[in-house]
């Protein structure tokens, strides 16, 4: 086993919480030429700078990035040993494009972006094959004053993690001279350690720790030989990282949707009872009546409690009513952003326990611009909303979309605090379950 497996977590942990962050997306146009387009410097490196020229090839967009002023990685922390640069799409999804090898501070990196609109984003990573942004942000992209054609903006959400640190085995007594690639083969094992990808995931695993020993035989240590397989062993960690995410959360969803089982069947044993009792005598059936009532409360006070955790979420005459804010969405748009999918899909893992449940969804905006586009824009909203929980397992019968505008405010359009409270998009609960 390589020596990588006996090293010591320090400071922050791999599966720390993802964290928000945003950037601007640009919409590149096909034309002939190329789009020349700026960095802006982050506090974290504010002697960092860069430029990237765009151009559309082929359907595809090809970046060509030059970076000065880049310190070593290491600055931001021991766990940081490379530079990636990310294209992130309009949604919040990041794709690296590649590492960034700075040499005396100066780098460039040719790459293709999958988006025809995306935001550029530099920073520093824990190795070069990296899936998730880290919070080391160093650069980010800004128009060069002057720019032609103007570029469409749109200010674009995503999620950070931090790296795993510091790197065990960083030069010192014991290895004073580590190439890069050496220290990043160590530190994406470890970090996939770190994550449980040993126990959940052998197989990638165990291919990650055999090319690392197999790097460590090398009689060359800077051969050809120890660089492909300190390559491997990174891709193979990562690979090993993602597959064991991804077992934790179904690991986790199992336990969810257990627990709402256990739930569900309470739920039915309870009607059980009251049904036999109602067929026994009418007194004892006004009794058990009584006790389904109860246990309906009970259903929409926990379904209230759960709801909350994710939406804003209140009782009204006719049900339930949970809200769902305009950052769900990017500015006239209909698309929903990622945050607002992972909490509408968690919302619809707790609505899937309680069968019978009808869901309304209403969408809404405030009284600036024109009513016919406010009309179109809160049925698109609703209606995305309204397919997304569909795509979820609820049933298409017991959905409903509606797009209501600037007709039903909740607050006053007169300043901007109350434009941001109208526009919204609700999920209006009723059915027999919670007996509304």
């Amino acid at each position: 086993m390589p020596r990588a497996l006996s090293w010591p977590l320090l400071a922050l942990c791999a599966i720390a919480p993802l964290h928000s962050a945003s950037t601007q997306a640009f919409h590149y146009p096909f034309v002939d030429g190329s789009i020349l387009m700026g960095f802006r410097a982050t506090p974290a490196a504010p002697g960092a700078s860069g430029q990237a020229v765009v151009r559309g090839e082929d359907g595809r967009m090809r970046v060509h990035a030059h970076f000065n002023g880049l310190e070593p990685a290491t600055r931001f922390g021991a766990g940081y040993l490379t530079y990636v640069l990310w294209a992130i799409s309009p949604q919040g999804r990041p794709v690296n494009l590649g590492e960034v090898v700075a040499v005396r501070g100066k780098a460039h990196l040719d790459a293709i972006s999958p988006f025809p609109s995306f935001g550029l984003v530099l920073t520093a990573e824990p190795h070069f094959a990296v899936t998730r942004v880290s919070g080391a942000v160093v650069l980010e992209n800004q128009p060069v004053r002057g720019m032609r054609p103007v570029l469409e903006a749109v200010e674009t959400p995503y999620e950070t993690g931090p790296a795993t640190g510091p790197v065990p085995g960083a030069p010192g007594p014991r290895d004073p001279a580590a190439p890069p690639y050496v220290l990043q083969a160590r530190n994406a094992l470890r970090i996939a350690q770190a994550e449980g990808a040993d126990a959940f995931a052998p197989v990638p695993y165990r291919a990650a720790a055999e090319s690392l020993a197999r790097m460590e035989s090398e009689k060359r240590p800077a051969g050809k030989g120890a660089v492909l397989a300190a390559r491997r062993a990174v891709l193979h960690a990562e690979d090993a990282r993602i597959c064991a995410q991804a077992q934790r959360e179904a690991l986790t969803l199992a336990r969810e949707r257990e627990t709402a089982e256990e739930l569900r069947a309470s739920l039915e044993a309870a009607r059980a009872q009251a049904d036999s009792a109602r067929a026994a005598a009418d007194s004892e059936a006004r009794g058990k009546e009584r006790e389904i009532t109860k246990a309906q409360r009970e259903v929409r006070r926990q379904l209230v409690e759960q709801l909350n955790r994710l939406l804003q979420t209140r009782e009204t005459e006719t049900g339930l009513l949970a809200t769902l804010t305009d950052v769900a969405f990017p500015s006239g748009s209909s698309r929903l952003s990622a945050p607002a999918r992972v909490n509408l899909a968690r919302v619809a893992g707790i609505l899937l326990t309680r069968p019978g449940l009808r869901i309304c969804v209403l969408g809404h905006t405030d009284a600036t611009g024109r009513p016919a586009l406010n009309a179109r824009l809160s049925l698109q909203r609703a209606m995305a909303v309204r397919n997304f929980l569909a795509e979820q397992g609820l049933p298409q019968d017991s959905l409903q979309s509606q797009g209501l505008a600037s007709s039903r405010p909740v607050a006053s359009n007169a300043t901007a605090e109350g434009r941001t409270r109208n526009r919204r998009v609700e999920l209006a609960v009723s059915g027999s379950p919670i007996g509304m």
